[in-house]
């Protein structure tokens, strides 16, 4: 049985199993500092830290913006975000001294558990392959955010590591950085970006995760190291904090923002912080090229009862001018995911469609084949299909239509 008691700001629940906070807090506003930039369609992030910058750059890429997030995996302290960065950055090779071996298996304690293999050789190709073309994806972005999680670190053989790989707790030595320490590694990044990419906006944000939820006290001294740490470095540069983690302990106080663990927060979570992200990052013309491609994504994830139909014929012309459009703001490979999509519709469209002959009559009389080229000339210029047979495409037209669309597609050839 549940008893339910109200307040003026929030509700509480009674029940023999659980006492919790719905509502708290979710209506009042908040200020947030205004950074010195706005985000573009033409910015490409670059996230770095804990899990929560994955949820982030996941969340971008579902709205249409270029972003690459934890390189070597999740990271959570910062001396490894700065060594991952200057890893890259530097193009550091990694030789067997920089491998461990434990169980049968080859691991680098500098990357996540995805790096690993009995063969060490193919580990550190691997590995190698990663710095070089990380290398490339980092010094093609503009805005790199900053998301650790902790200030608790782990040394092995006296060296601060990344990830542990449940090897032993014993072979470990558990520590709190300080404030200085801090301060230091993001100090040190700071300089290496100067040098590497001058131009680069920087992103401090504090991962929401409790990173010890068995040891509260631990969770708050490590994440209170962090924030003070983070205020002096932007203080001192001019980066941008923006806070993640005090809006989620503000704003979201019941565990209906969290997943099943009650420790990672869920995409309901995620929406929220996001909303203030965008309104506080996003310019006009990235709003509007986020609105026009998420539209596209809606049209496109549209059943048709009949793929076949004129219907489905004329929606994705629609589509096609519509990516026209972004296309015109940005090329990216977000773009290019919602044009091998429509390629493969028209594809089908013209390979199966058993009314192609009375659209063509129609298209014909109002003087409209060039919507079909149109389209057929926008597959073709998807690099993903350059070894279809376009000739196949061409069975279903009357035998002067073929002619002519030959003639034209040869031009493009």
């Amino acid at each position: 049985m549940i008893y339910v008691k109200k307040k003026a700001f929030f509700t509480i629940e009674y029940s023999y199993e659980k006492m919790y906070f719905t509502g708290m807090n979710k209506k009042r506003k908040f200020l947030l500092d205004k950074p010195g930039f706005q985000l573009t369609p033409n910015d490409f992030l670059f996230f770095i830290g804990s899990c929560f910058s994955e949820n982030i750059s996941s969340y971008l890429k579902e709205i249409g913006i270029d972003s690459f997030s934890n390189p070597y995996g999740t990271v959570y302290n910062t001396f490894s975000i700065y060594n991952t960065i200057k890893d890259i950055l530097e193009l550091r090779k990694y030789d067997e001294a920089d491998l461990c071996f434990y169980n049968g298996v080859y691991y680098s304690l500098n990357h996540s558990g995805f790096f690993n293999s009995k063969d060490k050789d193919e580990l550190l190709q691997t590995i190698n392959s990663t710095v070089v073309s990380m290398n490339y994806i980092l010094k093609k972005s503009t805005v790199i955010v900053i998301t650790p999680g902790s200030s608790v670190v782990y040394e092995y053989k006296g060296d601060i590591v990344a990830n542990c790989h449940r090897i032993p707790a014993k072979e470990f030595e558990e520590r709190l950085q300080y404030v200085d320490e801090v301060v230091l590694n993001l100090i040190q990044l700071q300089l290496l970006l100067d040098v590497y990419m001058p131009n680069i906006k920087i992103i401090y944000t504090i991962s929401p995760v409790r990173h010890y939820p068995d040891r509260l006290r631990l969770n708050t001294i490590s994440k209170s190291v962090l924030n003070i740490a983070i205020d002096t470095v932007c203080k001192e540069t001019g980066s941008y904090y923006f806070p993640s983690y005090e809006m989620v302990l503000d704003q979201l106080s019941d565990y209906s923002y969290y997943e099943k663990d009650l420790i990672h927060i869920n995409k309901k979570a995620i929406s929220f912080v996001m909303k203030r992200f965008k309104d506080n990052f996003f310019s006009d013309a990235l709003f509007h090229y986020t609105e026009l491609f998420i539209k596209i994504k809606k049209m496109l994830s549209h059943k048709s009862f009949n793929p076949s139909s004129e219907d489905t014929f004329i929606l994705l012309e629609k589509v096609v001018e519509m990516i026209l459009l972004l296309e015109n703001k940005k090329s990216s490979d977000q773009i290019n995911r919602l044009k091998i999509v429509v390629s493969y519709r028209l594809i089908r469209y013209f390979k199966n469609n058993q009314h192609t002959d009375a659209l063509l009559n129609k298209l014909l009389k109002n003087n409209d084949l060039e919507i079909a080229l149109k389209l057929l000339n926008f597959v073709k210029n998807i690099h993903s299909f350059e070894n279809i047979d376009y000739n196949s495409l061409n069975k279903y037209y009357k035998q002067i239509v073929k002619e002519y669309l030959v003639a034209k597609l040869s031009c493009i050839k």
